[in-house]
């Protein structure tokens, strides 16, 4: 199973809907969600139909700001729980999920009114079965998740970490991109922050120990999409020799690729954790040269378009 999660932040422009389009054909996912789309749900069975997508569901804006959208293939049945500015949904695949998995996904900047441990306790609550639960959290768990700006009080930190505690709720660990949002990268003021989590109950984990969560870089978005694998080809059974393309050096992603799987991966002995490391740098790696590839065809694509501007008269006269 594998699911598309990014907070769009309007998918009225024509940028924004290219860059979901090459992320679907890149990534193929089963199901998408989409945050902060800004629109009416009248137009999201058009994006249903040109994303080749066969079920949808979404939510309306809510003034200028706001809205959700969910799509998904035919052969995974979904069920809405309930909605608002979050999205419950309930999964049937009868291979990989047994008859069921409740996921609950789409959290975009929750109503301030109720508190997460007020809606995670709610959560717990309502299913006994393992969810996942990713989005746009707009909240931080320690100080190393932002960089650059005013600094973060504890006090501000205290009551998502709290949260996630109570509800035995845990982070899954990313591949690619540290942040998940920058703004000022124009200036000199550049801020960087992880706000899109994948979070998940323990029995979640235990039943996807492969669980992969990629960040993907996006150009001229400030958000970072999520793509999450529940069942990742293992690396370490493929036969083909790892290569490390030294273009990779000039990329700023990399170190953050590199520190992430050193961190995340289970103490064990030295040559198991490199063992890690290249199945992360793969994973990032062909995603990254998949993302290089597109948009060389793109740029090829707007040359091929663009008017010739040698006149015929100028030629004529050569």
């Amino acid at each position: 199973m594998i699911i598309l999660c990014w907070n769009c932040r309007e998918l009225g422009n024509s940028r924004t809907v290219n860059a979901l389009k090459d992320l679907v054909t890149s990534y193929k996912p089963n199901i998408l969600f989409l945050m902060e789309t800004k629109a009416l749900s009248s137009p999201m069975k058009f994006f249903c139909s040109f994303l080749h997508f066969d079920g949808c569901f979404s939510v309306n804006r809510q003034g200028l700001g706001g809205g959700l959208a969910l799509m998904w293939k035919s052969y995974v049945s979904v069920s809405v729980v309930g909605f608002f500015q979050i999205l419950l949904i309930r999964l049937f695949r009868k291979v990989m999920f047994n008859g069921g998995l409740l996921v609950i996904m789409g959290f975009q900047n929750h109503n301030d009114n109720v508190s997460l441990e007020t809606l995670f306790e709610f959560l717990s609550r309502r299913s006994s079965l393992p969810w996942l639960c990713s989005g746009d959290f707009n909240d931080l768990y320690t100080r190393d998740e932002k960089e650059g700006g005013a600094t973060l009080s504890n006090y501000l930190m205290q009551g998502f970490k709290q949260a996630l505690e109570d509800s035995n709720l845990i982070q899954i660990p990313t591949i690619g991109s540290f942040f998940t949002w920058e703004k000022g990268r124009e200036s000199n003021n550049l801020v960087r922050e992880k706000l899109d989590k994948t979070l998940a109950t323990e029995d979640w984990a235990r039943k996807f120990t492969n669980v992969v969560c990629l960040v993907v870089h996006v150009p001229r978005s400030d958000h970072k999409p999520l793509v999450i694998n529940t069942a990742p080809k293992d690396n370490r059974g493929d036969r083909r020799r790892f290569q490390f393309d030294n273009t990779w050096l000039r990329d700023e992603g990399l170190a953050e690729v590199v520190k992430g799987a050193w961190i995340n991966s289970i103490p064990r002995n030295l040559l198991m954790k490199c063992d890690d490391l290249v199945s992360a740098l793969s994973l990032w790696g062909r995603s990254r040269n998949r993302e290089f590839w597109q948009k060389n065809k793109t740029i090829q694509r707007l040359l091929d378009n663009r008017p010739s501007t040698v006149s015929h008269t100028s030629l004529k006269e050569d």
